[in-house]
């Protein structure tokens, strides 16, 4: 088979194909045996076709194409993100805005978010227009692993006394008790 070994897929093959070899009354024995021949006789690299008691019904050893196997699939690059948060208070109030963009967390709700290029504290001078006359306080920084992605995010806090909110984007100011009720990542 050209699946890879290691995909839902392939497993699934596999699995049927040994269950179909299976003996019913005695797994435990076919279960050792296997193990034994992938760890001494038909190991990923350099196998021992030449003594492998099942070289005659190998189509691998037939092809002389054993070093092709065991195919896996090719590891994702994952890549590095930046995100920097601000929590922006009014009051009791906090800044939220949905992510509407064909990304991650599409259609959650998140405080408002800078991505930068690199894994710096970000300054006030890289902040858009609207945020660069107020103070800010680093808060923490939090790394989640995700399948192809690896997000750093940095956590800022920072008080909001103008009454304007069109200048920072889509969001709009939530009471504590409507917060509760946004779906947000984890």
């Amino acid at each position: 088979e050209a699946t890879p070994i290691d995909m839902p897929e392939g497993k699934k093959i596999f699995g049927q194909k040994v269950q179909a070899l299976l003996d019913n009354k005695n797994p435990a024995f076919f279960n050792q045996a296997i193990m034994d021949l992938g760890a001494i006789i038909c190991t990923p690299r350099a196998p021992k076709c030449d003594i492998c008691p099942l070289s005659n019904h190998c189509k691998a050893y037939q092809n002389n194409t054993q070093s092709d196997f065991p195919i896996k699939a090719k590891k994702l690059k994952i890549q590095e993100r930046y995100f920097h948060y601000f929590i922006l208070k009014k009051g009791d109030k906090i800044y939220m805005e949905k992510r509407t963009e064909n990304d991650i967390l599409k259609n959650l709700y998140q405080p408002f978010l800078i991505e930068t290029s690199n894994a710096k504290k970000i300054q006030t001078k890289a902040l858009p227009l609207p945020l660069q006359n107020h103070s800010f306080q680093y808060l923490t920084k939090i790394q989640q692993k995700l399948t192809h992605q690896c997000i750093h995010s940095f956590w800022y806090e920072m008080e909001w006394n103008e009454k304007e909110i069109e200048k920072l984007g889509k969001g709009k100011f939530y009471k504590p008790e409507a917060l509760k009720k946004l779906a947000v990542p984890k």
